[in-house]
């Protein structure tokens, strides 16, 4: 049966939705729409053109294909310019010198992914999800975070920080983790022009030799190397270098002045800095028709409303229902998706109702055709997690204590005086969601300080018109993004 019959038949049905949700009108209509760029003409007769017709018909034709071309080459160059895919392009100095090669390949990689890993990961997430205000919105991404926590474990040579990490992180084979983190990357970065698509995640490792008074340690840069992260090592004391550091996050998300320098929270003690980025630019697999989107209501958790945008499209996938909230599915190319996660009842809130092990919850996956409608998003959330890393149980690494050097391990030839350690872990996120798909640009960075060294029966109507839970995850689950959405006209 078609997927068209598939929905009459299941509107026919007339079904009873949850509390809180409408029923779809048994009356939907599907129309076909037929995008034809030019119509075929058929000539009855030419003989009567003369040849100065024929002429001037000729010249005419050529100056509209020629301009035809010109816009066609205009688009395409628009095209490439926004999905294309490069290595950073930092020139070398005196201080600021490559120490890896790292080279990103636009191809679509496939490679395993752990069963496990993900699990892992998906648990980190859980655990920093608690750790958020839920009373405003808020985006960040919790594969990366956890690429830069496992980044800086083969800084620590503190046997007690090294087990915090690995508890936090789900294993403490390194080699495994290793593995798993390099496939993650290696599958979350291509470009795809046909389909308007880009997805991109990087690492690096800024490392300042002078004032660590030592080389890197070559075992360091081997698992960085392994791991797919780019080395430099760099002055701090430079402004040209602080740029240089600053120009890699603004190519690795797209955007000139995504961080500035005051956002990098560098001071005369900073040694070492880790930067993760994360880049998704993916268009949905069934797109949002704009005529279809509408302003209407969204219900706050304080009982207000505000008016916003909402898309509109009808889909057939996959939902769970958990008894008092339920998840839905919304397709993009490439296998990535996003999950929503939203109350049965109006009045419920998505903050009470949603267990602590939502990501990882077990139940019984249903597909039905869905009315969905999304409220239209464009927000940028800057966010200090140092306390949030430190809720998984990662906290001894962010201690300063006189005497105690953690990232011994970073240095060939440790030289701390006083005491090395993770000053900060931060991050900056912006997400939209438009007709199109999804953008999000996502920063993380850490800073390193060296002192002195719903039953749904056969088709519904969901309705995002309340605070809700979303996170964007890779074909493998991996969750790339976790947001969450209180005031959707909030930036």
């Amino acid at each position: 049966m078609s997927f068209k019959n598939k929905l009459k038949e299941a509107y026919s049905q007339r079904v009873t939705a949850p509390k809180g949700y409408q029923e779809l009108n048994n009356k939907v209509e599907i129309k076909k729409t037929h995008h034809n760029a030019f119509k075929t003409i058929k000539w009855v007769s030419i003989g009567s053109l003369s040849l100065v017709g024929t002429f001037v018909l000729v010249v005419a034709s050529v100056a509209i294909f020629s301009s035809m071309q010109i816009h066609e080459s205009i688009a395409d160059s628009v095209k490439k310019a926004r999905f294309s895919m490069y290595d950073t392009n930092l020139l070398e100095s005196e201080t600021f010198k490559h120490l890896n090669n790292i080279t990103y390949d636009q191809e679509k990689k496939n490679e395993p992914i752990s069963e496990d890993f993900v699990t892992y990961v998906n648990s980190f997430t859980e655990k920093t999800y608690q750790g958020f205000n839920k009373s405003s919105n808020f985006a960040y991404s919790p594969l990366m975070a956890y690429t830069q926590m496992d980044l800086i474990s083969l800084a620590l040579s503190d046997d007690e920080a090294i087990a915090e990490v690995n508890a936090a992180l789900g294993t403490s084979d390194m080699e495994f983790r290793g593995t798993n983190v390099l496939n993650a990357m290696l599958n979350n970065s291509y470009a795809n022009k046909e389909y308007k698509s880009t997805v991109q995640t990087k690492n690096a490792v800024f490392y300042d030799p002078y004032r660590a008074e030592s080389e890197i340690n070559q075992n360091f840069l081997t698992g960085l190397t392994a791991r797919r992260a780019e080395a430099y090592s760099v002055s701090y004391n430079l402004d040209k270098d602080i740029n240089n550091i600053l120009k890699w996050i603004d190519e690795s998300v797209n955007e000139n002045g995504f961080l500035s320098k005051d956002d990098l929270d560098i001071d005369r003690y900073t040694f070492m800095m880790f930067v993760s980025s994360l880049y998704f630019d993916n268009s949905w697999s069934n797109k949002y028709v704009a005529k279809n989107t509408k302003n209407d209501t969204f219900h706050l958790s304080n009982g207000e409303t505000v008016t916003t945008k909402f898309m509109n499209h009808v889909i057939h996938n996959e939902y769970c229902d958990f008894g008092d909230y339920i998840s839905v599915k919304d397709d993009y190319r490439y296998g990535y998706y996003v999950e929503y996660f939203v109350p049965k009842k109006l009045e419920d809130n998505i903050f009470n109702v949603l267990p602590n092990d939502f990501l990882t919850k077990e139940v019984e996956v249903k597909r039905a055709p869905i009315s969905l409608s999304v409220p239209k998003l464009d927000m940028t959330c800057k966010s200090e997690i140092t306390d949030i890393i430190k809720g998984t149980g990662i906290q001894k690494m962010y201690e300063y204590k006189r005497g105690q050097s953690y990232l011994d391990n970073a240095c060939e030839t440790p030289n701390f005086e006083d005491a090395s350690y993770v000053k900060c872990t931060k991050q900056k996120t912006s997400v939209s969601f438009d007709e199109d798909g999804t953008v999000v640009k996502s920063i993380t960075f850490s800073v390193a300080n060296g002192t002195d060294s719903m039953p749904f029966g056969n088709g519904f109507e969901i309705v995002l018109n309340q605070p809700f839970v979303y996170t964007i995850k890779d074909r493998d689950g991996l969750p790339l993004v976790l947001g969450a959405v209180n005031n959707p006209i909030e930036k």
